[in-house]
């Protein structure tokens, strides 16, 4: 073997060694463990178990107590593990007490308003004892002042009504924006006879379509407010009949109506009141109530408009001749009619 050979042989096995040798080491090396998990703080965890808004089920808190428990009891298991000092535990649990989660509310946020009432100007305050009215509820009376101090909760929108049952009455709308925080004041001149009348419906249920037909005999009549609530009267005031096409040609039937126990007038002179009924012709008619008052001495004025029903129609319906079997139970039947006849007969 000659030299150069064997020297060439010497530099292979010696390069076979050092990459043998690199490889050797590198896998010695232990492999490089993967970064720890940030461990969430305890605040973190148990916002997550226990929003203050409404619990897991989402559902509001019924109290205070309730979100607090469940504080407690996620901080439970959060002692059992060595990532958590009992000193932040601790933190949190007094945190948990003294925060407003799970509690009530605040009361409704309320203004004063000062309603003054005046006698058609603003020269001539009210006496004591008008009726002060919010929304059509009775809230309280003015005072030698004329005036009255109530508490109106923001953001609402009041009708106001100040009332000398039977002498004068005025009204306002007021609004109160959600951000107010000042003491308001409304000034009411009582003047107008319009507004002297309550804020009440006349209402029937015995007139329908709207017909009344003239051999009627029972026949009843009374107000209500927005509500439906009824409004009973204990003086019925005046009752006519009025054609809306001759007004001047009304009749006068107060006498045929009584109150009754409910406070409404019901009709007790049936012969009397359909007499009325064939002198006001074929045209719409007016029912009208006026100057009836309540027990507190309120006005109460309105009327109900209707056809005076003098003929009954009926008729069969029968299945054409080209469909002799065709079924007809169900079937809607819809009429028309002209309010005003074509000619008298």
């Amino acid at each position: 073997m000659s030299k150069m050979h064997e020297k060439n042989t010497w530099k292979t096995l010696l390069c076979k060694f050092l990459i043998l040798s690199f490889l050797l080491v590198y896998a010695a090396v232990p492999a490089r463990a993967a970064p720890p998990e940030t461990t969430p703080t305890v605040s973190a965890v148990v916002a997550e178990a226990c929003p203050c808004s409404r619990n897991s089920s989402g559902e509001a808190w019924k109290n205070h107590g309730q979100y607090v428990a469940c504080v407690s009891h996620a901080l439970q298991q959060l002692t059992q593990q060595e990532d958590y000092s009992r000193r932040e535990v601790q933190a949190t649990t007094v945190e948990a007490a003294r925060s407003e989660c799970g509690k009530e509310t605040a009361a409704e946020q309320t203004v004063p308003v000062t309603i003054a009432a005046f006698y058609e100007s603003l020269e001539a305050p009210a006496q004591a004892g008008a009726q002060v009215y919010v929304d059509g509820a009775q809230v309280g009376e003015t005072d030698a002042a004329g005036q009255l101090v109530i508490d109106l909760p923001v953001g609402g929108d009041y009708a106001i009504r100040v009332v000398e049952p039977a002498l004068v009455a005025g009204q306002t709308q007021l609004a109160v924006p959600a951000d107010a925080t000042y003491p308001y004041r409304v000034d009411i001149v009582m003047d107008s006879e319009e507004q002297l009348l309550e804020p009440a419906l006349l209402v029937s249920q015995d007139i329908t379509g709207p017909i009344l037909p003239v051999d009627t005999s029972v026949l009843r009549v009374g107000f209500v407010d927005d509500s439906g609530g009824a409004r009973p009267l204990v003086d019925k005031g005046y009752v006519d009949l009025v054609p809306l096409k001759q007004p001047d040609a009304k009749r006068e039937v107060t006498g045929a109506f009584t109150l009754n126990a409910e406070g409404a007038l019901e009709l007790t002179d049936a012969n009397a009141f359909r007499s009325a009924l064939y002198a006001m012709g074929l045209s719409e008619v007016a029912l009208r109530v006026s100057s009836a008052r309540d027990a507190a001495n309120r006005i109460y004025g309105g009327e109900l408009r209707f056809y005076v029903g003098r003929y009954l129609v009926t008729g069969h319906l029968n299945a054409p001749p080209s469909n002799p079997d065709l079924p007809l139970a169900g079937l809607t039947v819809t009429a028309t009619y002209l309010p005003d006849p074509v000619c008298e007969t």
